[in-house]
């Protein structure tokens, strides 16, 4: 949605589905000084900011309808209009859209607009689901790798061979985002140079659950019992990324990893031993 024959001078990425209502329309279109409660000086918001550039809008299946609105009549004029404001600004941007949702389904259930949907619907690109390419597993379980790594200071530079076949013979239900989370985690669980299948705990967890779903249960007490085990599973699972993403956020400080997530330390510890989770020797 712009001059594709000029350079982008800057690029920005907005994650939608963190941002809602006037403080995603804040980001997006700024705001002028009093406009609304917290507003306390004039804010040039991101397609200011990125004038001849480009914005990548990701999970905008979180948009509102109001924004969405908003969105439409900023790409069919070029023109955006900051909060409070009735000045309108012209800028000229990219804007790549992003979604993990059937757009389409969602416009039949009246939760996307039409018209926006068919508006930016002009070069969509599918994605297929990470199982169906398992070639680029590897290559973007490295790249995380890397990246978690140096952001951690940590020496561990690879896969061992066991690791390696766990990760390409999984189905990655949560797909790139899920083998992210597996890699930061193994990462802040590995002490040695390469990772093991000690620290890929969750994808045997999550492929037990997957085998509980494909075995159905005969009788009701059958049933119950798979019921708690998927549950008891699930929970195990969701309460590691909880605590290994408090932890990491606040630089493996417990104290303050508890705090910010609202829990008295001593059960944030008692958490933390249940699920084997220690803080690494080098951070």
């Amino acid at each position: 949605h712009a001059n594709s024959n000029r350079a982008d001078k800057v690029f920005f990425a907005v994650d939608c589905a963190t941002l809602s209502g006037d403080l995603l329309e804040s980001e997006l279109f700024g705001h002028v000084k009093g406009a609304f409660t917290g507003a306390h000086q004039d804010k040039a918001g991101i397609f200011r900011q990125a004038d001849t550039g480009t914005v990548f809008l990701d999970e905008i299946s979180n948009i509102g309808l109001d924004v969405q609105g908003k969105l439409l009549r900023f790409l069919e004029t070029r023109e955006l209009m900051p909060l409070g404001s009735t000045i309108h600004h012209k800028v000229d941007i990219r804007l790549i859209f992003a979604t993990n949702r059937n757009l389409e389904e969602m416009v039949g259930e009246g939760t996307f607009r039409q018209d926006f949907y068919y508006r930016i619907h002009v070069y969509p690109i599918l994605l297929p689901l990470l199982k169906e390419r398992r070639e680029d597993i590897l290559p973007i379980a490295y790249h995380f790798l890397g990246q978690f790594s140096r952001r951690m200071n940590r020496s561990v530079n690879g896969f061992a061979d066991d690791a390696v076949s766990r990760l390409t013979e999984y189905s990655w239900p949560g797909n790139v985002r899920q083998l992210r989370n597996v890699v930061e985690r193994a990462v802040i669980l590995c002490e040695k140079e390469l990772i093991g299948l000690k620290e890929l705990p969750l994808l045997s967890d999550i492929s037990d659950i997957e085998t509980l779903f494909d075995n159905t249960p005969a009788t009701n007490e059958a049933l119950k019992a798979v019921k708690a085990q998927i549950r008891q599973k699930a929970v195990a699972r969701v309460e590691c990324n909880f605590l290994t993403h408090a932890l990491s956020g606040n630089d493996w400080n417990v104290t303050r990893a508890a705090k910010a997530v609202g829990m008295q330390r001593p059960n944030f510890q008692n958490m933390m031993k249940k699920h084997g989770i220690t803080i690494p020797k080098h951070r």
